[in-house]
């Protein structure tokens, strides 16, 4: 504890004395001016200090409404990495349904599907192939697209495009010139599902490849193109995404079969797993705290169910509360995507159907 205070405390004497480096700078500047235009000088100055303030923040978002309205894949100009790695896979379900539709009346959730993760078999489902918003279960395939090209023990520096996030988003509390690791910005993407955290491993993900010094918007779509082309690969024929962050935006779209296939596939990424793997850390580089908005995984809520090992949740106004979970009882590994519940419902909902799956027998838990 002692250890982490006091890199706290160098941080920000190290922000401090940058901030105080800039002042003799800045005199000299001034004086130049005022011996070479006088009075004029001074206010050519005052205008530059103007126009720096408004680039600063308009080289990232432009304006707040871009904020509300993420990049599609038909405003990309550039073309996308062809290069990308073959590490996702598509996922081919055993349908295990027969006689379990009537639990349908018991959940809050509008669509929903319940996958037997050992066996691919599907236990349960609702509405299951119906196209909805995916909130930030996006983040999923945003984890999962920018770990084929970044060492998850790179150091990355956070820049102006965390200014792209849209308004009341969570965010892993990022600042401009934070370093991080990239396993770190999975876990804050994962467990404060830090908007943040989205838009800077796409930048730099994209960055990777195109070159250190690719513009962010230009960086943001063509990470986008990568999420879509996982797509493509996957075969999942209802899913688009025109975001990193899941931000509600025209023309982003899933359902909860397809986010049940990008599910399995995080199940067996290791460095998401990790990073879900606890409900809250201290990050000390930062001197945040990120705390898992999944209440399944915390000890302390009405709602924690010890079986619990992830996932990612959810919720936005087109969307409305969503959770993609999973669980483990002795051997056995379920996966569970509830759409369009309620506020408790998404945690009743999942914990009644993962229970449900782990009281199926496995000698009745097969395809008919």
């Amino acid at each position: 504890m002692q250890e982490n205070k006091q890199r706290v405390l160098e941080r920000k004497r190290m922000r401090k004395r940058k901030k105080n480096n800039r002042t003799p700078f800045l005199l000299l500047v001034l004086l130049c001016l005022f011996i070479g235009g006088g009075v004029a000088g001074i206010k050519v100055l005052t205008s530059d200090k103007n126009v720096q303030k408004t680039e600063a923040t308009a080289e990232a978002v432009t304006t707040q409404e871009t904020t509300t309205e993420a990049p599609t894949q038909e405003e990309t100009t550039t073309e996308p990495p062809t290069n990308v790695p073959d590490k996702v896979d598509p996922v081919e379900y055993m349908d295990a349904t027969a006689g379990v539709s009537s639990f349908q009346n018991t959940l809050e959730a509008k669509d929903a599907i319940l996958i037997d993760a050992d066996e691919k078999k599907i236990l349960f489902s609702m509405n299951a192939k119906e196209r909805v918003s995916p909130a930030s279960t996006t983040k999923m395939m945003t984890a999962l697209t920018a770990l084929q090209f970044l060492d998850p023990d790179t150091r990355v520096t956070v820049g102006d495009e965390i200014y792209l996030i849209g308004e009341g988003s969570s965010t892993a509390q990022l600042e401009k010139g934070d370093v991080l690791k990239v396993r770190q910005l999975i876990q804050g993407l994962m467990l404060s599902s830090g908007n943040d955290a989205a838009y800077v491993l796409a930048v730099n993900t994209a960055r990777k490849v195109m070159g250190s010094d690719y513009p962010i918007q230009d960086s943001i779509r063509s990470f986008i193109s990568m999420m879509n082309r996982n797509v493509d690969r996957m075969k999942l024929t209802d899913t688009h995404f025109a975001s990193p962050d899941g931000y509600d935006t025209e023309n982003q779209y899933t359902t909860a079969y397809d986010l049940s296939m990008i599910a399995y596939e995080a199940l067996q990424n290791k460095v998401i797993m990790d990073a879900v793997s606890v409900h809250s850390i201290y990050v000390p580089e930062i001197d945040a705290t990120w705390t898992s908005t999944n209440e399944l995984t915390n000890p302390d809520s009405a709602y924690y169910y010890e079986k619990a090992i992830g996932l990612k949740t959810g919720s936005t106004p087109n969307a409305g509360k969503c959770l993609v979970s999973a669980a483990k009882d002795g051997d056995r590994t379920m996966l569970c995507v509830v759409m369009g519940s309620g506020p408790e419902g998404r945690w009743t909902d999942s914990k009644a159907l993962l229970e449900f799956g782990f009281g199926i027998e496995e000698e009745t838990a097969t395809a008919p």
